[in-house]
Parts: C-alpha cells; structure tokens; sequence
C-alpha cells in the first residue's frame, strides 16, 4: 500500500524541484526612433539625403559627401551608398530620417545642411544608424554593445575643406559597426582620429570605438579612449558617464559613482546619468538610493522608457511586483518594440503566479525578436506551470537549437519529459545536462526520482546523495530517498528520510502524504 502512495507521488516533487531560473535578462536599448536592430544579414545602405544650404550648384556638397563616402567604402563589397534625391524636412529632421532609412532598408542616414564661411563650407552631418545586424560579414556573430554605450544617432559640424574625408571615414566607421565587422569599424575610425583636427568629430569617433572596445571587453582601451574624450572636452557631462560606464564593467563602482556624480553635478537634468547611477546602486543592494535615482530619471525624462524599465528592477526587488509590471506596462506603451521590457514583464507575472500572463509578454518578446533564448526559455517554464507539457518541451527545444550548452534548458526539458512518464528521454537529459557539468542539487534530485520510478535503486540513491551533498536542507531530496527506500523494503531508512522531509518542507499537501506514508510504515509523525 506505501509503495502505491510513493508511486503516484514522485511526479509532484520532481515539478517543484526541477526547474530553476538560470537566464537573466539583457539590457534594452534607450528609447528613440525605432530602429530596426537584429536585421538580415546583407548589404547595409548608406543613404544620403541632400544637404540643404545656399547655391547647392555652386556648393555640391551633397555630391561631394555621396563620393567620399563611397571612396571610404568602396573596400566592402556589402556596402552601397545611394542618394535620397531630396532634404531632410528640418521641421521632422531624425523622425524623417529615420522614416526615409526605414523604408529604404538603410543601416544609416546621412543628412544635414551647410553653411558658408569665408572660402570653406561649414556642414552639419546629422547620423541615424537604423540597424544592428546580428551576422558580421566574416560569419562570425556580432557582438552585443552595452547599453549605456549604445549610438543611435549623432551629429557633428565640420568644415568640409579640411574634415570631408575623416568625417566619411567616420561614416564608413559606423556603418561596419552596424555590420557587426567591429575590426573594420575600429580601423576606419583609428583612421578619422589620425586625420581629423575637429574637437566634434573626434568626441564621435571616440564614442563609437570606445563602445566597441568596451563592449569587446578591452577595458583598458575603452578607459584610455575616455580619458582622451575628457581631455578634449572636460565640460561634457556624457563624457563622464562614459567613463563611469567602463568603471563598472572593471567593476570598479567607486570610481564609476564618482563619475556619475560628476555628470549629475554638470547637467541635473541628464536622465541617462541618473539611469546608470540608480542601476548600480541596485546591484549593491540599495535599492531606496537606485528608486531615489529613476524618480529623479522619470521626472526629468517622463519618454525615456527605459528609466521605467530599471525602476521596474528596483521594485521588485523591494518586493511590489504590482509596481513593477505598471512600470514596464508603462515603458512599452512608450516603446512598443522594448523587447526586453516585454520580457521582464513576463518574468514579473510569472513570479506573481500569473502564468498565462506571463506567456503573452513572452509572445510579444519572441516575436519581436525570435532568437530570444531566454523567452523561450521562461515561456517553457509557464507552459510548465499551466500544466501545457507537449508546449514547454517544444519550447526547450528552441532554447537547446538555439544554444546547444544550455545544460539548465535539457535539465528543464529532462523534467518536462519526466512529467509526462517519459522517462528515458528525461534521463538522457539529465545526463546531458550533468555532461555539461551543471552542478546544480536539482538535477541529481530528478534523475534520481526518474530512477526510482524506473525501478534502478541504486543509481536514485547515488544521484540523492550527490544532491544532498550540495544542498543538505533541500526537502526534495529527503523526499526522494523515503520513496527510493520504500520501494527497497528499508522501512526504518524511509522512516527516517520522511520524518527529515517533514522538518524542512513547509507545503501541507505533501506533509499530508508524508504522515501518511509514515503511518502506514508504522513511523512518527
């Protein structure tokens, strides 16, 4: 009769004990335009828009940036540079930009207007990098840039006599940056620095490739290109908050709060700044301090959805899920492709115990960008938890295609297999997942209960032993040996495993189960 009860009680605990969160969320890009990041991989499109100025017959100045851009250029065969044919309505400027490149499948814009000063032509060159591919021309993946470094769109004012090649290079600098080839990128704008005199162009160039080497994880050339940027303009509050950035991602958060600081002190008003300093102070664990800093952030910049995308962190973690799900409600109705922003919610709704909610939030991550491993991952997880089995495995599935040495998404799918009796495909996950060195109780807990109910003892003993080895206050564990044991005729070592569960587990249906194992074994309760 116990042996019945075990039986039809493993499955209940190798739910609650398998699967574990192990992806965190990515950082989303700021609010702007919207830009099309993570496009095919092909030729990006330069367009150049015609630059609006007096006399343009006499000026060409359009005519001579659309050629230099494209002697700068001519080197990448996935490159094409094209004229709009028409200005920039200056009334809309980025906005019609950003229009105009969309529809034209651009990975930058160039527009602007000039000016006549003596002898030279002085041109504003407004930026727009509408898209970041995924696929870097060589085959390889293209790194991620941080979000604090992240360059949507610039603007710079240069005399064309002397800056129109270091400002082209600038173009073919950012352009191979949007291609992912981030060795083509550093090289063209090595080569604007050597050759620009021009305090704006430089700052740009500056920018983009200390992004990069950060971003590469070249730190102490990302610093030494900060340090640089600050030399030349030491008023220029983004000039510190770039820095701070490579600060923390040496870790060294003093540092990165004094820079902060110092930002704060320049412009009062700089949200990205107030963003950057509350999120450090989040990860420390001062959490009043980081809220303190996205108010500060929200007040100043009541559009920029992602200072309610971080707020959202620190309500959570002090606790109020239902404040933090309004924030992110909040910063997608201001940026409905936030893709991270939909992500999180669901996360937030799945901590809630809001399943279903969960897995729209997911849908819309997904669809905003289908390579989204995590997302994939989570909605498995609460498919999981709505009892949709045949969904969370396929779901899994994509996260394992997607990264084959995800040992927690084949520790989640050996579970969600295992749920529905299968369970040899279960214990191949397991095994793969422990082949990947996953050193994690939970596995060796549900490949031992998968042994058990198959009937191999001796394995389900080991497997609960290394689990409660790594964690020796795991319920789960103590559960697995009484049915392990009960199944081997050790009704005193069942006993005994029951009567420890009993002391770690606060969940009343399964003490009921146990008690009444341990009555019919002719144990205490």
């Amino acid at each position: 009769m116990a042996s019945a009860l075990a039986r039809g009680r493993w499955r209940r605990w190798l739910a609650v004990a398998a699967v574990i969160g192990i992806l965190l969320p990515a950082v989303a890009g700021a609010a702007g335009c919207s830009r099309a990041q993570g496009g095919a991989a092909g030729t990006a499109i330069i367009l150049v828009a015609d630059f609006a100025g007096p006399d343009p017959a006499k000026h060409r100045v359009t005519e001579a940036v659309i050629d230099q851009v494209r002697r700068e250029t001519r080197q990448y065969r996935d490159v094409r540079v094209r004229g709009l044919g028409r200005a920039i309505d200056a009334g809309q400027g980025s906005r019609d930009a950003c229009a105009e490149g969309q529809r034209l499948e651009a990975a930058l814009v160039l527009w602007g207007d000039y000016r006549v000063d003596g002898q030279d032509v002085v041109a504003t060159v407004h930026f727009e990098l509408l898209r970041f591919l995924t696929g870097a021309p060589g085959g390889g993946p293209a790194e991620q840039a941080p979000r604090q470094g992240l360059m949507e769109s610039f603007a710079i004012s240069v005399p064309l006599k002397s800056e129109l090649r270091p400002a082209a290079l600038l173009a073919a600098g950012a352009v191979r940056y949007a291609m992912g080839d981030w060795t083509g990128a550093i090289e063209r704008l090595s080569a604007a620095l050597d050759q620009s005199t021009s305090t704006d162009l430089c700052l740009t160039a500056l920018g983009l490739r200390q992004m990069i080497y950060g971003a590469q994880g070249d730190l102490a050339r990302a610093l030494a290109d900060c340090e640089r940027a600050i030399a030349l303009k030491p008023g220029e509050a983004v000039l510190y908050h770039d820095r701070a950035v490579t600060y923390a991602q040496q870790g060294d958060f003093s540092r990165a709060i004094a820079d902060l600081d110092q930002a704060i002190a320049l412009d009062p008003q700089m949200a990205e700044a107030l963003c950057t300093r509350g999120t450090i102070y989040g990860s420390q664990g001062d959490l009043e301090r980081a809220l303190a800093d996205f108010d500060r952030a929200i007040a100043a910049r009541p559009d920029l959805a992602v200072a309610y995308y971080d707020r959202a962190f620190a309500w959570s973690g002090l606790g109020d899920l239902d404040k933090a799900i309004a924030d992110l409600d909040q910063a997608i109705a201001l940026q409905p492709d936030f893709t991270e922003a939909h992500y999180t919610r669901g996360l937030a709704q799945g901590e809630k115990g809001d399943p279903a909610s969960a897995i729209e939030s997911f849908d819309h991550a997904i669809a905003l960008n289908p390579a989204h491993a995590a997302a994939y991952y989570e909605r498995g997880r609460a498919y999981a938890a709505l009892g949709a089995l045949p969904q969370a495995v396929s779901d899994f599935d994509r996260v394992i295609a997607l990264e084959p040495g995800n040992a927690g998404a084949y520790l989640a799918r050996g579970t969600a297999y295992a749920l529905q009796d299968e369970l040899g495909p279960a214990i191949a996950d397991f095994n793969h997942a422990a082949a990947l060195n996953f050193e994690v109780p939970d596995l060796y807990c549900n490949r031992g209960m998968a042994y058990s109910q198959q009937g191999d003892l001796a394995r389900a003993i080991a497997d609960f032993d290394r689990a409660a080895a790594l964690d020796p206050g795991m319920p789960q564990v103590y559960w697995g040996y009484g049915l392990t044991y009960i199944q081997q005729g050790a009704d005193d070592k069942a006993s005994a495993a029951l009567q420890r569960f009993l002391e770690l587990s606060d969940d009343q249906e399964a003490r009921q189960a146990a008690e009444a194992m341990l009555q019919e074994l002719g144990g205490k309760k």
